[in-house]
């Protein structure tokens, strides 16, 4: 107010103002040299100001001037911030600048352009001289005397090179030099500076030497040599600076050793040493310092001293440093440390053990660390004072559950810990998480929507500000995390860096309502400085409703060296802000159009390529809120590995999904074995983007929803073990409907007609379902249709025009003699049929039509007399618990004949070496024909040799014997014993495997033959009676190099059910020769009675 009141007694002639500080009236008074003797002080901020031409008249009438201050600020303080060479605006003056100076009290011009001051420049009355990027290469030439002299600061003079003697100033209080990059040396007489309280030559890169003080200065409290050229502070210096609290040495690439009477500065608060790469020792006595208060000992090539005695220490930097036990090899003298930086350290094991004790520690930087086996201890949850904590960049595996009972901590950085697994359990305190570049495994999306709930509710009733540390940051309301992907339930998505949405009705009175998730997917923009590096990568979103009338900001910034490179690009910075904070006046319904856009700035900036926001309402916890404490995946998932956008909540006790929106964009929906989810949303068809979807053992869903819209990318539908009573008609929606399971839907009493429509359908199981009695008419209309399972009374005589049908399980559906229609011998494409568990006596004669027929499956069929003749592209038998089948001796039988048929069908598909694909989905990798049959079946009556192994010698030239087709090898099983030992546990219920060995001389040749059932009667143990036989083909040896002078085979059998061995009693084999089916006895060279354990390993 003083200031506009002297302006407005001379508003018309500013040249007789005292002061002028206006823009308008300094250029009008300069300009045409209108200053006069009123004018005591002048103020000009050039950085807004046009070019003024300076005359050397310019000043001559103003002699009582007494402040002059000529600044450029906002330029400045930018130059600072990149921390590079000073490239700045400097005002041309002429050589013969006149100055009035007998007043002068204060004179500060940024960019001075001269190289000396003017020689009539009498500065007896000067206080402070402050000439900031000048061109100043001497104050003066001679002495001049200057008493009054306080301050000078001379920063980023880059042309200074010599500095006029301090005897002239004896009461000078503050010299700044900083960025003088040609001075090479201080005058010798320093210490007559006996007021000097400051004195900064930091990045003075040619100061190679610093003056020895021969007197005491005890007012000098701050001595700033950062980044100078000095080999060693003289120890004299040292001791005459007995008031010293700030010293700082960092970055000195050239000093070698320091005084060990730094250890006497008994007020010493500030210490760095940073950066000092010659430095080959450092004082063992620092623990004496009993006053420092921040400490920086990073980047050095010395072992660190013992630092626990420093009882005043609130912060500590060792980066990249090497971090032994003896560092900190205790914690009770260091109870007031708040900022602990080990950054880019190699910490040793146990050196950690008394860090996390330190309950003052407020911020923990352990960024970038090898951090050996021991990564993170339990011990964590002792920094109950703990705010930040940097993990970004270390090799941790997994974070220990008890960092959740950190509740003051806000910020935590986890970006590119690459081999971060499973879940994070985090306190709700967290504000900001960084965890780009991390979170590879996909189970991160399970634990995260919990957490930014838990942590956002905990955030609305106050917000936090401004608070920075380690590589990045967030200013604003609400909680902020980095992550690698857009989470799936974003609803509202668009491309570019802006998007708009409408708010529901009466939004500000919804109590449920809570606020805005805002994302932005990021790419850095390389660097528009040139040379100069990029420090900093910054990122802001502005808000707004209904154009410019509510407006606010929220910024996102990070240091990290991979954006500098180019890397970690598509990271997205999810903020969640709170509704409550919109202003009053804009809560009502005229304001319904909210926007966001996301904008990169200055130094280093990202440029957004996708944005989204979805509405967060306090009912959406619910989705995850009841499954705490779980695992990430439902084991079924476990087994299968994650994909791409999938959210398994199997296995847990949800008991409904709300609000479908915050799954949108999600692709694998897994629900399996939620024991207590009753119903589905009706609005589920909204799920778009979903390929496969499982309520598999949800025992207590009763109805599925209808579905209302086309889904026409949902491959698979697995509702098997529900209480489904019907499918809504509406399911003909699922047009891209390739899978559909609803096995053991045991109230499920019909399926609509027009499930025929889904003509993509491929695979169709209703096996179980009890209280089905038919199927819909026209499902011969499902022409895609490749494998069934069916229930009793649903198999209808129209199968037979899916010709498509490659699979049909009719396992245990109470079929009787004619059950099976004839008409499922025209299934011209059938590969794999499964009969087990019925009542015929009989099949259909026809199934010898079956030309491509692999499997047949007659297990548990306990009436069943008589087998038909087999097509031969049979390659699997299973008749096992067929009790009443006719003895393969009887003449009636034609199992044999069919068989050995089905083998020289083999033998053919060798010589045009077929794979046989649907084998091999089987289980069964090998070549050969096997059948599986009961023991009084009578197959190889006579043959038998006692245990589990068989050695025989081999016919002379037996390999290139025309007659000689291959081998048949035998083996019958007992029930499990006791003394059984675990042994192959591959995930089937049953296995059999025989292992070959050919012999020639001391040296064989192995193969290993396997065949695995799935049959649920293993589960009860038993094997007992039951004989396996495998028709082997000689020709399967011509896939791998076998020689004809092998001259003995030996065979080995084993067994096992969930793993564990089972006993073999009997094993037999014979060869096989063209002749029909004839055997020629061989030679038994050894058998023996064993527990099936191992390979063959020598010669018997």
């Amino acid at each position: 107010m003083g200031w506009e009141v002297v302006r407005e007694k001379c508003q018309n002639e500013p040249g007789e103002q005292s002061r002028l500080w206006d823009l308008d009236d300094v250029s009008s008074v300069l300009t045409r040299n209108a200053g006069t003797k009123a004018i005591e002080g002048l103020f000009m901020d050039m950085s807004a100001q046009q070019e003024i031409q300076f005359t050397t008249e310019t000043f001559t009438k103003m002699n009582k001037l007494r402040l002059l201050k000529i600044h450029q600020d906002a330029k400045y303080d930018h130059i600072k911030e990149i921390d590079g060479d000073v490239h700045f605006p400097q005002v041309a003056l002429p050589e013969d600048l006149k100055l009035p100076s007998f007043e002068l009290r204060y004179l500060h011009w940024d960019g001075y352009s001269l190289k000396y001051l003017p020689p009539n420049f009498h500065p007896k009355n000067l206080v402070e001289l402050n000439l900031r990027c000048s061109n100043i290469k001497q104050l003066w030439e001679g002495n001049k005397v200057l008493k009054k002299l306080k301050v000078i600061n001379l920063n980023h003079s880059q042309r200074l090179m010599e500095f006029p003697s301090f005897s002239m100033m004896p009461n000078l209080e503050i010299l700044t030099l900083e960025g003088c990059i040609s001075l090479k040396r201080l005058p010798m007489d320093i210490d007559r500076l006996q007021h000097l309280q400051t004195l900064s030559c930091h990045d003075c890169s040619k100061l190679e030497y610093f003056p020895e003080i021969k007197y005491t200065m005890k007012n000098l409290k701050k001595l700033d040599l950062y980044g100078t050229a000095i080999e060693k502070l003289p120890s004299s210096s040292i001791e005459h600076l007995e008031g010293l609290e700030y010293l700082n040495l960092a970055h000195c690439k050239n000093l070698v050793i320091l005084p060990e009477n730094i250890c006497s500065l008994r007020f010493l608060k500030f210490l760095n040493v940073n950066a000092c790469s010659k430095l080959h020792r450092l004082m063992e006595s620092l623990e004496s310092l009993q006053c420092l208060e921040e400490l920086y000992l990073g980047w050095l090539n010395c072992e660190l001293p013992t630092l626990s005695g420093l009882s005043s220490l609130r912060v500590l930097h060792l980066n990249g440093s090497c971090i032994t036990p003896r560092v900190i090899r205790s914690h009770e003298f260091l109870s007031l440390l708040e900022e602990l930086s080990l950054s880019d350290c190699e910490v040793m094991e146990g050196a950690l053990d008394h860090i996390f004790h330190l309950s003052s520690l407020k911020e923990l930087d352990l960024s970038n660390c090898y951090l050996m086996k021991e990564g993170i201890p339990d011990d964590i949850y002792r920094l109950s004072s703990l705010q930040a904590l940097d993990l970004s960049g270390t090799n941790i595996h997994k974070m220990p559950a008890s960092i959740h009972h950190l509740s003051k901590l806000k910020f935590l950085w986890l970006g590119h810990c690459k081999q971060l697994q499973g879940s994070l359990k985090l306190p709700s305190s967290v504000r900001f998480l960084d965890g780009h570049d991390s979170f590879k495994s996909l189970s991160w999306q399970r634990w995260l929507w919990g957490f930014l709930f838990n942590c956002f509710k905990s955030e609305i009733q106050g917000w936090l500000h401004d608070i920075q540390f380690g590589q990045s940051g967030f200013f604003g309301k609400g909680i902020s995390i980095v992550i690698p992907r857009m989470p799936h339930w974003i609803s509202y998505q668009n491309v570019g860096n802006e998007i708009k949405i409408e708010l529901p009705m009466d939004w500000y009175e919804d109590n449920d309502f809570l606020g805005f998730a805002l994302c932005a997917v990021y790419v850095p923009l390389e660097n528009t400085l040139g040379d100069v590096p990029t420090m900093s990568y910054r990122l802001s979103c502005h808000l707004s409703l209904c154009g410019d009338q509510f407006r606010d900001s929220l910024s996102f910034y990070s240091v990290c060296e991979c954006y500098c490179r180019g890397e970690s690009s598509n990271q997205v910075w999810m903020t969640c802000y709170p509704q409550i904070a919109i202003q009053e006046k804009h809560r009502s319904n005229k304001w319904r159009q909210f926007a966001a856009s996301f904008v990169g700035y200055v130094t280093g900036s990202f440029k957004v390529i996708k944005c989204g926001v979805t509405l967060i309402y306090e009912q959406k916890s619910k989705l995850l809120g009841s499954v705490e404490n779980v695992s990430v995946t439902c084991s079924e998932c476990q087994t299968n590995g994650e994909h791409e956008e999938k959210l398994c909540l199997g296995e847990t006790a949800i008991n409904e999904l709300l609000n479908i929106e915050c799954l949108s964009g999600i692709q694998n929906l897994c629900l399996r074995n939620c024991k207590r989810l009753e119903s589905l949303p009706s609005d589920i068809y909204k799920l778009k983007s979903l390929t496969t979807f499982s309520c598999s053992g949800c025992s207590k869903l009763q109805s599925f929803p209808e579905i209302t819209e086309d889904m026409k990318i949902l491959r698979e539908l697995r509702l098997d073990g529900t209480s489904l009573k019907e499918l809504p008609s509406s399911i003909q929606h699922l047009q891209g409907l390739k899978y559909l399971d609803l096995e053991n839907c045991k109230n499920l009493l019909n399926i609509p007609d027009n499930i025929c429509n889904l003509r993509s359908l491929e695979t169709l199981i209703v096996s179980g379902c009890s209280k089905l009695n038919k199927l819909p008419k026209n499902l011969g209309s499902l022409t895609q249709l490749r494998s069934v399972k069916l229930v009793h009374g649903a198999i209808r005589s129209d199968i037979s025009i899916l010709y498509s049908l490659e699979e049909v399980d009719l396992s245990y559906c109470n079929l009787a003699e004619g059950g099976i229609p004839s008409e499922i011998c025209y299934l011209s494409s059938l590969q794999a049929l499964y009969l087990k568990g019925n009542h015929f006596s009989s099949i259909p004669s026809g199934i010898g039509q079956l030309s491509k027929l692999k499997i047949l499956d007659l297990s548990h069929c306990e009436m069943l007399q008589q087998i038909p003749e087999l097509p031969s592209s049979l390659r699997v038998l299973d008749a096992h618990g067929c009790i009443r089948l006719e003895s393969l001796s009887s003449p009636q039988s034609l199992l044999l004949s069919s068989l050995f048929k089905c083998f020289k069908s083999e033998i053919q598909e060798l010589e045009c070496r077929m794979v046989l694909s649907s084998l091999l989905l089987q289980g069964f990798f090998y070549h050969g024909v096997n059948i599986v049959i009961s023991e009084s079946s009578g197959i190889l009556e006579g043959t038998w040799h006692q245990g589990s192994q068989v050695t025989m010698e081999l016919p002379w030239n037996w390999y290139e014997n025309n007659n000689f087709l291959g081998f048949a090898l035998c083996s019958a099983y007992s029930s499990l014993d006791n003394e059984s030992e675990d042994g192959d546990g591959d995930g089937y219920p049953c296995t059999f495997k025989c292992c070959l060995t050919f012999w020639a001389s001391e040296s064989g040749w192995q193969c290993e033959l396997p065949l695995k059932s799935r049959c649920t009667c293993y589960n009860d143990g038993g094997v007992s009676d039951q004989v396996w036989v495998m028709y082997y083909p000689k020709g399967a040896f011509r896939m791998n190099p076998v020689s004809v002078k092998h001259g003995s085979l030996s065979a080995s059998f084993h067994g096992y059910i969930h793993g564990r061995a089972v006993k073999v009693k009997k094993c037999a084999v014979q060869f096989l020769f063209s002749q029909g089916s004839s055997v020629q006895d061989a030679h038994v060279i050894k058998g023996c009675s064993d527990y099936t354990q191992g390979i063959i390993g020598t010669r018997p």
